[in-house]
């Protein structure tokens, strides 16, 4: 098990993202010194045993792609299944193995405590922090790593803990950028939920968080307009965005582009900053992972294929970005 201030002393050099046209440093991990071990090779997906620190079995995903390099530092995506969900469901519905969307990001699908992440009211207690700290560490030591480029997505319940490690002092300085989907952004002791003006505590470890948000306006399980849900406050979507946006001193106004048919893109913040805060919007999607094509989301909620492909889109923002202070 790593030490929990260890591990918060190291993460926290890392403190700042570079933004779009800086040149980024890869910063390689003690893993940059090692073969890939025997057992295991590109293009392939693995099951790796972890037990967290309550003794509960929390095995997880891993795919090493099949453009890995021992030699060159490889940047980490970690991808969070929504509730209910598992590991797999969450590989099937991001796509992020398939090489239309990635050749050269392992990706890590983690396992949530009783299919749920920390940051949902009125589940069992879990340290959803320690078990992302813990496995990166582990990646760090046996895998070549760039340390400036680990990055988070998730949906809905798993796109709730993306926002909650954004904001977390701790986790916000390990990941360079951060892209939920659909996700639940609980807010609890909120006496008189008002979705569109809620305060939304928030306060991550750096500056110039970058995040990229996607939502269906049809939306049946965690509603655009926000609202009362599991004892807690649900904000407005577009509230919750906005405000990002403020945080990160990027004002209240987006330029906004039709992306597709369909959709359209807001994008908050100007010159080299532009885009730092984005979210892509659906009016017909429901709670789904957009997608062109047919995927358990939008078979299940009867919304079809969406007009483009979230996983191109997370893609894309996530090479913008990086750590650019990083040990």
């Amino acid at each position: 098990m790593v030490n929990v201030f260890t591990v918060t002393l190291l993460a926290g050099l890392c403190a700042s993202a570079a933004i779009k046209e800086t040149p980024k440093r890869e910063v390689s991990s003690e893993g940059c010194s090692k073969e890939l071990p025997s057992d295991r090779e590109p293009g392939n997906e693995y099951n790796i045993p972890y037990t967290d620190d309550e003794g509960r079995d929390r095995n997880y995903l891993l795919f090493i792609p099949p453009g890995y390099k021992t030699n060159s530092p490889n940047p980490v995506i970690f991808s969070y299944h929504g509730g209910t969900r598992t590991p797999g469901s969450q590989r099937n519905l991001d796509r992020l193995e398939k090489p239309e969307f990635n050749t050269d990001h392992i990706v890590v699908y983690l396992r949530g405590y009783e299919e749920r992440w920390e940051s949902v009211p009125n589940i069992t207690k879990r340290n959803d922090v320690l078990y992302t700290n813990t496995v990166l560490d582990d990646l760090e030591s046996t895998y070549c790593i760039d340390k400036s480029r680990v990055f988070m997505t998730g949906k809905s319940n798993g796109g709730g803990f993306t926002n909650f490690a954004a904001c977390h002092q701790q986790l916000s300085t390990r990941f360079a950028a951060f892209a939920p989907v659909s996700g639940s952004y609980y807010i609890e002791g909120v006496d008189d939920c008002q979705p569109k003006t809620v305060e939304i505590p928030c306060t991550p470890g750096r500056s110039d968080v970058p995040i990229i948000e996607f939502h269906g306006g049809s939306d049946g399980t965690i509603p655009y307009a926000g609202g009362d849900r599991r004892g807690a406050c649900l904000p407005d979507v577009f509230h919750w965005i906005t405000e990002w946006a403020v945080r990160d001193g990027l004002g209240e106004t987006p330029a906004v582009t039709n992306i597709a048919s369909r959709a359209q893109l807001y994008e908050w913040g100007s010159g080299a900053k532009k885009g730092l805060v984005s979210h892509v919007f659906e009016q017909d999607v429901d709670h789904s992972w957009p997608y062109t094509g047919k995927n358990t989301d939008n078979e299940d909620h009867g919304d079809g294929p969406a007009s483009y492909n979230a996983s191109s889109y997370i893609m894309d923002f996530f090479s913008k970005h990086s750590l650019t202070s990083c040990s």
